[in-house]
């Protein structure tokens, strides 16, 4: 999505709107390392880690033209 605005100063009140209804559950450094942890001790398996990692990264698993199609 491409928008562009008038001013920078609606630039700016849109962006704040947005950061204040944007979802506040964003992947920090504490929460990687904290699931690395729980990995390293086998708490979660390495599917969940790598969920968590690709989440973090916003990577869509339901995004098919990330994925290498081979011929057979």
């Amino acid at each position: 999505m491409y928008l562009a605005f008038e001013t920078i100063d609606k630039r700016d009140k849109i962006y704040n709107l947005i950061l204040e209804k944007a979802d506040k559950k964003c992947a920090t450094e504490t929460n990687l390392i904290e699931v690395m942890q729980q990995w390293v001790c086998g708490k979660i398996s390495n599917f969940d880690y790598l969920m968590h990692l690709n989440s973090a990264a916003y990577r869509s698993f339901a995004d098919l033209s990330q994925y290498f199609l081979q011929k057979l």
